[in-house]
């Protein structure tokens, strides 16, 4: 059978590159570039998985890093919030017990200031010696030389008094020295110190001191000096 001469070149082709081990065949090759080239795309895209899948999970763990750093933030100030509550509340403990010990305090001062100094047992006893020497007045004033001892005598009750009153810090204002030396005059005229004038004059004093020292208390901090230093020597 006579060949045709393509069939006998590829016929020659053929036993050549069955006969060269170096020989590749066009379709051969064509097939092992696109297997190199597959082979290469699905490096790269495991190479691009990879490096996607380790930049989500970067991702992720800066989102957990900044979800646990915000929770430490929330729980600082949290803290700090709790912190200054609490250490609001015992600054208004120790205020209010502050407040509440001022007042006591204001309280016992105004009962002290409204308190005369005119009192205890001293006191009672120049009570008991007026109430002996206007007794006594009494029956001095039966003829006129006791009378005279009764207005010595008197003098003499009126300077303890005075001392007394010197002594106790009792301040001698206006009415108190109004009072006290009117009573002291009237002891020297005759047939009238038969009156009980120490006694009465020793509780209107007292009494005076009271009035003051309840006024001093009363008048408020804030007001003027000017309007203040009056009210007290009223």
């Amino acid at each position: 059978m006579h060949r045709t001469q393509p069939e006998q070149e590829g016929g020659i082709f053929s036993a050549f590159a069955a006969n060269d081990p170096g020989y590749i065949d066009a379709p051969l090759e064509t097939n092992i570039e696109r297997g190199i080239r597959n082979t290469n795309i699905r490096f790269a895209k495991a190479a691009q998985g990879r490096l996607l899948q380790e930049h989500l999970q970067n991702t992720h763990k800066r989102l957990l890093q900044d979800q646990a750093a915000e929770q430490i933030t929330q729980y600082a100030a949290s803290e700090d919030i709790a912190r200054t509550a609490e250490q609001m509340v015992s600054v208004t403990a120790r205020t209010s017990v502050a407040r509440q010990a001022t007042a006591v305090r204001q309280k016992e001062n105004n009962k002290a200031a409204t308190r005369s100094h005119l009192s205890g047992p001293v006191f009672w006893f120049i009570v008991a010696l007026a109430v002996l020497k206007d007794l006594l007045d009494v029956i001095f004033t039966l003829t006129i030389l006791l009378s005279i001892f009764s207005s010595v005598f008197a003098v003499l009750v009126s300077l303890i008094i005075l001392l007394y009153l010197s002594f106790s810090g009792v301040p001698l204002t206006i009415r108190k020295a109004v009072s006290f030396f009117v009573t002291l005059l009237i002891e020297f005229i005759p047939f009238i110190s038969f009156l009980p004038l120490a006694t009465i004059n020793l509780f209107l004093i007292r009494h005076f001191d009271r009035m003051e020292k309840g006024q001093k208390s009363i008048v408020p901090k804030f007001m003027p000096q000017q309007l203040r230093a009056p009210m007290q020597r009223l």
